[in-house]
């Protein structure tokens, strides 16, 4: 799966993630389970390359009041974690394309 980030003059940059933790799987009491799964995971395999992990949030999803205190909850936890970052796509891009050498992102 790739992330599709849009910039000024139209351009995009694909970046290679992996499947995210959709709302609806992220946002209930099993999706804590699965979620702090993904992200040991990832954690694991980081120590020999970067890796992202995507949570999809879709409001009528994970916004309802009842489903708050589990996103919130994975949060929590993952913000626990001293190497975890919170980035948003512009910020994901600008670590991506300074990670690689400009001839790479031009033949992409």
């Amino acid at each position: 799966m790739y992330h599709q980030t849009m910039r000024p003059a139209a351009m995009q940059i694909l970046i290679p993630v992996r499947h995210p933790i959709s709302a609806a799987g992220a946002s209930a009491s099993p999706g804590n389970v699965r979620a702090m799964d993904q992200f040991e995971r990832l954690t694991a395999e980081s120590a020999k390359s970067a890796r992202i992990m995507a949570i999809a949030v879709h409001a009528y999803i994970s916004g309802v009041p009842h489903r708050f205190k589990y996103r919130e909850r994975i949060f929590d936890e993952l913000a626990k974690n001293k190497d975890a970052v919170f980035w948003n796509g512009d910020q994901n891009l600008d670590w991506y394309k300074s990670a690689r050498p400009s001839s790479a992102l031009e033949t992409e």
